[in-house]
């Protein structure tokens, strides 16, 4: 499924259903299991959890990775608005046969790729898709290219030049709002 973001009120509307579906996952969580067992077994294997954007069920493993997933694509279409005025985008996150990136916008000369990971090295995530936007760059040389990314270890957003090469900027994304809501 691939989202259109024209403005931050588009953004918030996605985000919101994303914090709805973690809400609703979290309070089905709360009265499921009697053993600790059972609750890693449900949590892995049952479809009790919601995904992030589309009315249907997950299981709460697939719901968590797919959840940051949307957030980080969408903070980073936030980001992509205030560089790009007036660009509309396409957003569809981890989805690899809807587009050839996680965002593009509608005329196909920017384009980013997004994750979140506990740090952007890890399973060489920043450097597998810092090549994949490189190869796009060399067919495209008027194309803007970009990969953002989530990782607890980055808390600001933030250009990152040191981590940049064959004009791709890298970026962190913040997420203080999402992590401030927690208990």
């Amino acid at each position: 499924m691939s989202l259109i973001v024209h403005n931050e009120n588009d953004i918030e509307q996605h985000l919101a259903t994303v914090k709805a579906s973690a809400k609703r996952a979290a309070n089905e969580l709360v009265a499921l299991a009697n053993s600790p067992s059972q609750l890693f077994w449900r949590m892995k294997f049952e479809q009790f959890g919601r995904h992030p954007i589309e009315d249907r069920s997950l299981n709460l493993v697939e719901q968590i990775n797919q959840s940051w997933t949307y957030v980080s694509a969408l903070e980073a279409s936030r980001k992509l608005l205030k560089c790009h005025r007036g660009q509309v985008f396409q957003l569809a996150p981890g989805a690899r046969a809807a587009l050839p990136f996680d965002i593009v916008n509608l005329n196909g000369n920017i384009c980013a790729e997004t994750f979140a990971a506990v740090h952007p090295d890890n399973n060489n995530k920043l450097e597998r898709d810092i090549a994949k936007l490189e190869l796009h760059a060399q067919r495209h040389s008027e194309a803007s290219c970009y990969v953002f990314f989530i990782s607890p270890q980055f808390h600001t957003t933030a250009r990152l030049p040191n981590r940049e090469r064959a004009g791709i900027q890298v970026w962190s994304i913040s997420c203080a709002q999402w992590v401030n809501e927690l208990p």
